[in-house]
């Protein structure tokens, strides 16, 4: 498969949930069997449990986000998030086992990825709309600073 890389469609307009995406890519394509070469298991545990890492970082994150805009569909979305992560499990269980998933693995990210981030346009505006309404209103003082922090 070939690299995945940035692209400008992939923008949300949340600059920390864009930087999660970019680095998500980056990880994603440390498993590209035809670059990487065969990975040892060890190596391949590692770079998934760095992916792992990152990834539920984000799903908090943007889940807090959505409930904090009042998003209908976070519930949806943190569903979906535990489907992901129980498969994230999976395949570490089974590289744990000694099975070759690297070239599976990396395929099922490739997807994933790119459909994650269509998902995470559906909800973008909305917080993107809240957060501005609340930095106008908190303009000048800490909270205002803070959600500053987040969408810029």
């Amino acid at each position: 498969m070939q690299a995945l890389a940035w692209h400008s469609h992939y923008v949300t307009g949340l600059p920390r949930i864009d930087e999660d995406h970019r680095r998500f890519l980056e990880l994603i394509n440390r498993f590209d069997p035809a670059t990487a070469g065969e990975l040892p298991p060890a190596a391949l545990l590692r770079r998934l449990d760095e992916l792992d890492g990152c990834i539920r970082a984000h799903f908090d994150y943007e889940e807090a986000l959505m409930e904090e805009a009042g998003f209908p569909m976070v519930g949806a979305h943190r569903q979906m998030h535990g489907v992901f992560c129980r498969r994230l499990d999976q395949f570490r269980e089974r590289a744990r086992g000694g099975e070759d998933v690297a070239a599976e693995l990396h395929a099922m990210l490739q997807r994933w990825v790119v459909d994650h981030i269509h998902n995470d346009k559906s909800y973008s505006g909305l917080v993107y709309s809240h957060l501005r309404r609340r930095q106008g209103a908190a303009e000048g003082g800490w909270l205002g600073r803070a959600v500053q922090r987040m969408i810029h």
